[in-house]
């Protein structure tokens, strides 16, 4: 598959696993966007659960500012692993685009 892939509208203070590689591996852009007018603090992580290990996080607490953006690409996910998103504030959602990479 190729293009957009998941999305997600984050519950504050919430771990989510936005997607999982349901083939070899795909090749993803996270996109994350707070339509606060305040600051939100977002973590991303490539995990093997949905419950990520510290070392396993791409972003730890980004500030995003009021009504701004974050764009992550080239990210890796292999085989049932997942994409896990997590903000402090609600209002704030993750797009992942990519393709997946089949067997």
């Amino acid at each position: 598959m190729n293009g957009r892939l998941a999305v997600s509208d984050l519950a504050a203070q919430t771990t989510t696993a936005v997607y999982q590689a349901p083939s070899t591996y795909t090749v993803a852009t996270v996109a994350i966007v707070n339509r606060n007018h305040t600051p939100a603090k977002i973590r991303v992580a490539v995990s093997a659960t949905q419950t990520p290990a510290p070392e396993e996080y791409i972003e730890y607490d980004t500030e995003l500012p009021g009504k701004g953006h974050m764009e992550r690409t080239g990210v890796s996910v292999q085989l049932s692993n997942y994409l896990v998103v997590e903000s402090d504030v609600a209002n704030v959602n993750c797009v992942i685009w990519g393709t997946e990479v089949g067997t």
